[in-house]
């Protein structure tokens, strides 16, 4: 249906958001930056 369509999209969109966030995080740590 398009309800599941839409919370499929929804789901990979949000686990992009937090693999970004996750990345940054690493960076930061990697060089040493604090935030």
């Amino acid at each position: 249906s398009a309800g599941e369509g839409a919370g499929y999209a929804g789901g990979i969109l949000s686990a992009g958001v937090d693999g970004i966030r996750v990345a940054e995080a690493l960076v930061r740590d990697m060089l040493g930056i604090e935030g």
